[in-house]
């Protein structure tokens, strides 16, 4: 629908309340508006990888050599870091290497804006055919620019026209020396829409060669073939896929990560994500603004999709909220089930990784999705969403508190590894449980180690032995005392 001030008054309204229960939570761990330490910065725990939960305090990550960015001439603007590689010119990348390895053909154009006719035979919004491929059209940049160029920021952008009604304005955003990723691209578009029946798409050509693409789904991966070779082949030219989409041969690959993009197709070593439509069936305002903010990022990697390419994804749709601590030397609250609890200690105490997951497979795909409370706790079951005016959730109370924990497996294959759990004190018993938080089988086995890096002051921690299947999501209960 096209963009109105009441639509623009209930998104404030929903940013402001996702902005509070943010600041609320943090409040409760502690975080807040204060002295930032100078060696940790202190995050709130955005679900980046297979440990979550709580705040954290995490070293400034500087790189050793810092990138470069320079006109080496007109309109055409060298990348260097340590680890990527890239070159623009005509607002589109020519060269995307990542230590050393080209994965833009000669001649390609990364990052290449191309708009399609989009009549499908019947249903306007939700149709799209094969043969809208057969009208591409290139669209042209121009006045790229470069914008920023410090060590904290490094920025390219350009303008590309769309029509006499429509424009985008993208920018290049590359690692810093300071970035999380040395190797992703960012990109950022600020798209002005008003076409009739168009489809804009980006195309990400490679050098690379597979039958198979890899899309992620919530809780997995599928794949889809690359080729035409049947009807059934040809039907699926268009995929749905979550936050990344994967091109890769066995010694390397390209994944294009999106924040709220869904769209993708890959036909032989061509990629492209599917940005905007303009049906007029049946709103004929649908899409139409002058702001749609779209962003998407380029990651090649080394050998073929692993848990990078995933944590990456997770860690793009999900950023950080930074905040800041005022430093303290002489107690540290420890997270455990006493909030009371007190004990001498270095500053990290207070920020250990109260659950994490140990295996001996490099590639170990398993992943802690979710941390909650259980619902049928005593403390928590007056307070559901399923309780009514007296506190009645229609669940059985458990006199007892617990935390439930939501692990899969996110590239499909069984293994087995352990829950760590550090820092949280009087674990009564750990069981499986199904989504509906009922308890499945009998207790797992805890075994208690001591700590490796004495981060804990020497505590011991529990370790919880459990497998997964392929793509399996299993949830676990940590009853406490």
């Amino acid at each position: 629908m096209k963009d109105t001030d009441d639509d623009r008054q209930m998104y404030a309204e929903v940013f402001k309340s996702g902005h509070d229960l943010i600041k609320d939570a943090l409040c409760e761990l502690d975080c807040g508006e204060a002295l930032l330490n100078d060696q940790y910065q202190v995050s709130a725990r955005d679900q980046l990888s297979t440990i979550l939960g709580g705040c954290y305090s995490v070293p400034v990550i500087t790189s050793s050599t810092s990138p470069t960015l320079v006109e080496v001439s007109h309109d055409v603007f060298q990348y260097k870091g340590p680890e990527l590689d890239v070159t623009i010119s005509g607002g589109v990348i020519t060269s995307l290497k990542l230590h050393g390895r080209e994965y833009i053909p000669q001649g390609g154009k990364g990052n290449q804006y191309v708009i399609f006719d989009d009549k499908p035979l019947y249903w306007q919004a939700w149709d799209v055919e094969i043969y809208h491929f057969d009208t591409r059209q290139e669209l042209c940049n121009k006045n790229t620019r470069i914008i920023s160029n410090t060590s904290e920021d490094i920025r390219i952008e350009t303008t590309t026209k769309i029509s006499d009604v429509s424009s985008i304005k993208t920018q290049y955003i590359f690692p810093t020396a300071s970035s999380s990723s040395q190797s992703l691209l960012s990109i950022q578009a600020d798209i002005s829409w008003h076409e009739t029946m168009k489809f804009l798409k980006v195309e990400f050509p490679t050098n690379l060669t597979s039958l198979q693409a890899n899309y992620e789904t919530q809780f997995g991966i599928i794949q889809r073939p690359t080729h035409y070779n049947t009807t059934w082949d040809a039907a699926k030219f268009e995929v749905c896929s979550h936050r990344f989409a994967d091109l890769s041969e066995s010694t390397a690959g390209l994944s294009i990560l999106n924040e709220s993009k869904y769209g993708f197709a890959v036909s032989g070593p061509m990629m492209r994500l599917s940005l905007l439509r303009s049906p007029k069936m049946p709103d004929k305002d649908a899409d139409m603004s002058d702001h749609h903010s779209v962003k998407w990022g380029i990651l090649p990697h080394k050998g073929p999709l692993d848990m990078k390419t995933i944590l990456e994804a997770r860690r793009f749709n999900a950023r950080s909220h930074i905040s800041s601590l005022v430093p303290f030397h002489n107690t540290t609250t420890t997270i455990t089930n006493n909030k009371n609890d007190k004990r001498n200690g270095k500053r990290n105490e207070y920020y250990t990784h109260p659950f994490t997951i140990k295996s001996n497979h490099p590639n170990n795909g398993f992943i802690i999705d979710n941390i909650k409370r259980g619902e049928d706790d005593v403390d928590v079951s007056p307070y559901s969403t399923l309780a009514d005016e007296n506190g009645h959730g229609g669940l059985e109370i458990r006199k007892t508190r617990s935390v439930v924990l939501r692990i899969y497996d996110a590239l499909g294959g069984r293994d087995t590894a352990r829950l760590v759990i550090s820092g949280l004190k009087n674990v009564k018993r750990v069981r499986r449980c199904n989504l509906l938080e009922d308890d499945i089988g009998n207790d797992l086995e805890l075994i208690k180690t001591n700590n490796e890096n004495g981060s804990d002051g020497g505590d011991e921690r529990i370790e919880v032995e459990f497998e997964l299947r392929a793509f399996e999501i299993l949830s676990l209960r940590v009853e406490f005392e």
